[in-house]
């Protein structure tokens, strides 16, 4: 069972570091397509917003989920 939670927990930590670099590249990609313009007039589009945040969100809830299944891992370890 402690090795189902730390495969878990590798997985999610993972996802969240792609998912960061996604995130980045996102970012990186809306500075490099404004860069003629006002850079902050990206923000004034919600959706525009919505869509640099949201592979930030899923990292950092992967990142949530990979330390609940290090902490029970942790846990099951420390009770053997």
């Amino acid at each position: 069972e402690a090795r189902a939670f730390l495969l878990k927990s590798k997985i999610y930590r993972f996802c969240a570091i792609v998912l960061g670099g996604i995130g980045v590249l996102v970012f990186v990609f809306f500075y490099q397509h404004n860069q003629g313009t006002s850079f902050f007039m990206v923000f004034k589009e919600p959706l525009a917003i919505f869509v640099i945040l949201l592979p930030f969100i899923a990292s950092f809830v992967f990142s949530f989920l990979a330390s609940g299944a290090e902490a029970k891992a942790k846990k099951f370890f420390d009770q053997k």
